[in-house]
């Protein structure tokens, strides 16, 4: 098996930005949305790259083995574009609706999900076609390919619909109050469901939330088979399984930087991957790789790139008029 590993530590995102074709990472293990681009850090550890020079609306998914990023672009023509990670090569395929988003992969990495509030659709990249997949006028909020590729969870608020990609009447799973359906939630093996859920913590708790993770079990009724509960966290989110008995976290207390933790279904920490500075929105990992990350904790200092050629010129002038 082959590590892939992410740096401890990820700087503030630098003034300049890289844009996605200048040098690619090759394979990124996750795609973080800072507020305003998308950030990926390359499966070496040694290497981020930004995504677009101007803030998108679609940060992004990465496919499963980390080599594509899919996102959705609405200028000139609403397209689904795919970027190669390794040549920094683009392939466009027309997107049926306006302000949608890549919502998930399928495993095989030949077909993805995309949509928006109005519906989704399910592109075949090898053949362009955009087919609309029937959710009977709800809106998709999140959705989880299981691993297999052959069922989707889609969170449409209340409740999770769990049916086959193919079609066929769906089975809903009632969501705890205030959760949310993870984009990786499908347990390795495909009979748990992952779901994370904020919530006021007690008292004596000093402040903060409780992030907490319930896997549903889709052959016993969907009764609750584990939770999670992390004391402390002012901001966290469900990142996807790690292992079948480990998850992966991102986390944040008061003033640290955000985390990306294992954790054991017991809610011990196993593991802190890599911390990330600066502002983060949402990170999202390539499916296939979620098992075999590693802290490179012995990495050389990262990468950041070379800014454009006008802003070392523009730096150069500062420091210059700073000496004066």
């Amino acid at each position: 098996m082959i590590d892939v590993y992410a740096p401890v530590e990820v700087p503030r995102c630098p003034d300049w930005t890289m844009s996605w074709d200048a040098d690619p990472p090759g394979r990124a293990a996750f795609a973080i949305d800072d507020g305003e681009q998308t950030l990926l850090l390359a499966a070496d550890g040694r290497r981020i790259r930004m995504v677009g020079a101007e803030r998108l609306d679609d940060p992004g998914q990465l496919s499963p083995d980390g080599t594509r990023l899919a996102l959705v672009v609405d200028r000139p023509v609403p397209t689904v574009a795919v970027l190669d990670l390794s040549d920094g090569s683009r392939r466009g395929f027309p997107a049926t609706v306006r302000g949608a988003e890549v919502l998930s992969w399928l495993p095989s990495g030949r077909r993805l999900l995309y949509g928006n509030d109005e519906g989704m659709y399910l592109l075949d990249l090898e053949t362009g076609r955009s087919d609309a997949y029937d959710l009977s006028g709800e809106e998709p909020r999140e959705v989880a390919v299981a691993p297999e590729g052959a069922r989707i969870a889609v969170d449409v608020g209340s409740y999770v619909r769990i049916a086959p990609l193919a079609g066929g009447p769906p089975v809903r799973v009632p969501l705890p109050e205030d959760a949310a359906l993870g984009a990786h939630g499908w347990s390795p093996d495909g009979r748990l469901l992952a779901v994370g859920r904020e919530i006021t913590p007690s008292r004596s708790q000093q402040g903060g939330f409780d992030l907490v993770i319930t896997a549903l079990d889709t052959e016993r009724g969907f009764r609750p088979a584990a939770q999670v509960s992390v004391v402390g966290v002012v901001a966290g989110a469900f990142v996807g399984w790690r292992s079948m008995h480990s998850i992966l976290l991102l986390e944040r207390r008061f003033d640290e930087p955000f985390r990306l933790v294992v954790r054991a279904l017991d809610g011990t920490e196993i593991e802190t991957l890599a911390r990330l500075h600066g502002s983060v929105w949402e990170v999202r990992a390539a499916a296939g790789l979620l098992e075999i990350v590693r802290p490179n904790t012995n990495s050389d200092e990262v990468d950041l790139g070379v800014p454009p050629r006008w802003q070392r010129m523009t730096g150069g002038l500062r420091g210059a008029f700073k000496k004066n």
